[in-house]
């Protein structure tokens, strides 16, 4: 789950659990203030979020801009502004493109508060405390920001999109039943074309703080004051330009799954309510008037599951169980399958309390997906009785008749690597997902550490062994996206670019990138 902070630096936002939280109408008043006043959650006095450019170019002329992968600053250095925009052009301004965040820095004439040049204390008195903090950065989520120097003076205030921070879901329940009887569409092996199997929505105030600190402290500077604005548009699924879709659509991916997640003490939640919320929207339509997007279920192991003394709780187990099986039952259509995160999750995979999950796969006749491999969040257990799917092997010979996906292949630890490879190889009902392997090694194949080279990503090693040992039919395209803006489609070109390299034929790779995963949740021959 998403994995890679460092290659965020790509300008921006996002990366574990995200989401967003609507714009203000360009055709709301804007209040009447100085053009450098900051407006929390609004924009500034003569500029708002959702602004064009053209609009804004007409009130205060031409700015100084760069940009990359959809998102452009913007800046006017006489006011003291700086604006993001997400535009349709990879690295400059249209008048089209639209205004997601917004920042008065210091020099700026600015009335109101808070301003740059305000002490720390005074702002928080009129404030109160942020609701996510760095050692330079306050965030609010009424969509504001504040970037401290070391003497407690503000040098940059930001307004972006207002976010609701979250730290645990609701109870579990079971999702409507659709008006008539829902049925999987019978599809041919090239129906969906190029799928990534493995994305990310969600909501950027339901990530835990250690993990928004983590990823904020790995985002270029000069982009961290707008993380929470940015990350909101880049992960809503249907946001214009930087939303899931588009996203996908411009790193020419036809069809996705989105992920329901229940990892709320490490990396966030987003809930099997809210995905068949956005599966079920008009919205998810694609060209070929499939679902654009199809989604694997959850189950929540957190806040009461377990009891303090050890066991399960098997009324709290049998009614989650059960919301879980209505996501397969009512709308098989739309859900294809399970999804577990053990390190995330705090467990085992071999531990047997959590066995249940399984049967209403095999009940339902679906695949699980399981993330194997390092976490890099500071609250994952982040060790290989969760992580090695070695560990997870008499749980594949109890349950012969489950698909099973490793996602990651193991990521990380080159033992990990080739124990899923391995088992790939052993067992009918195991497939490899390939996502987030973007990133170096971090322990060799005795389990020491390594010094990580960024030079030196696992992918093409994994590819190339993935054909060596005759596996290609069972590995299955994913990104684990979508990060950051542009990610997506930089992760496509990487892994056709390790194909290639490794000699995989035209029709092999047509089998990674989309074959693979028809033939196993469509059964499609």
């Amino acid at each position: 789950m998403r994995t890679s902070f460092a290659v965020a630096a790509a300008i921006v936002a996002a990366g574990v659990v995200a989401g967003s939280a609507g714009c203000t109408s360009p055709s709301d008043p804007v209040p009447e203030a100085p053009a450098s006043t900051l407006l929390p959650g609004l924009g500034a006095a003569d500029v708002r979020l959702g602004d064009t450019y053209g609009a804004v170019r007409a009130k205060l002329g031409e700015a100084e801009a760069t940009g990359s992968n959809r998102l452009v600053f913007a800046r006017y250095p006489a006011k003291g502004l700086e604006l993001v925009f997400a535009s349709v052009e990879a690295d400059r301004l249209t008048d089209e493109s639209r205004l997601v965040a917004v920042g008065v820095q210091r020099g700026a004439s600015c009335a109101g508060s808070p301003c740059p040049g305000e002490r720390k204390d005074a702002i928080e008195a009129r404030l109160g405390a942020p609701d996510d903090a760095t050692k330079t950065l306050a965030f609010y989520g009424k969509g504001l920001s504040v970037v401290y120097a070391d003497d407690g003076t503000a040098t940059q205030v930001s307004a972006f999109a207002p976010y609701t921070p979250e730290s645990s879901p609701r109870e579990m329940t079971e999702i409507a039943a659709p008006p008539g009887k829902a049925t999987r569409p019978a599809l041919g092996l090239d129906a969906l074309g190029v799928v990534d199997m493995h994305l990310h929505p969600g909501f950027y105030g339901r990530i835990p703080s250690t993990t928004k600190a983590l990823f904020v402290e790995g985002i270029p500077p000069f982009a961290r004051p707008y993380a929470p604005g940015v990350s909101g548009a880049a992960l809503d699924t249907f946001a214009p330009v930087l939303g899931i879709v588009d996203q996908t659509r411009w790193a020419g991916v036809d069809h996705a799954v989105l992920f329901a997640v229940y990892t709320q003490k490490t990396t966030g939640f987003f809930t099997n309510e809210d995905l068949a919320s956005v599966l079920t929207q008009k919205e998810n339509v694609a060209a070929d008037g499939l679902p654009w997007a199809f989604g694997l279920a959850s189950v929540s192991f957190f806040d009461g599951f377990v009891r303090d003394d050890g066991t399960v709780d098997e009324s709290v187990a049998a009614r989650r169980y059960a919301a879980l099986a209505s996501c397969l039952e009512r709308r098989p259509d739309l859900f294809l399958g399970i999804k577990l995160a053990h390190p995330h999750q705090q467990i085992a995979l071999d531990d047997r309390r959590y066995l249940g999950v399984y049967d209403v796969a095999k009940k339902y006749g679906v695949p699980v997906y399981l993330h194997t491999g390092f976490s890099p969040f500071p609250t994952a257990k982040n060790v290989p009785e969760s992580y090695d799917p070695i560990n997870f092997e008499g749980v594949l010979r109890s349950y012969p008749d489950v698909p099973f996906v490793l996602g990651h292949v193991g990521q990380g630890d080159k033992r990990a690597v080739a124990h899923a490879l391995d088992l790939a190889k052993r067992y009918p009902n195991v497939h490899l997902e390939i996502s987030a392997l973007g990133r170096p090694f971090l322990k060799d194949e005795n389990g020491a550490d390594l010094t990580p080279d960024p030079k030196t990503p696992q992918l093409p090693y994994v590819m190339t062994r993935i054909k060596e040992d005759g596996l290609v039919a069972k590995a299955i395209f994913g990104s684990d996206g979508p990060q950051f803006s542009g990610m997506v489609k930089g992760y496509v070109g990487q892994v056709r670019a390790a194909m290639a390299a490794a000699g995989y034929s035209e029709s092999e790779q047509k089998d990674v990138m989309g074959r693979n995963f028809t033939r196993l949740f469509f059964r499609a021959r």
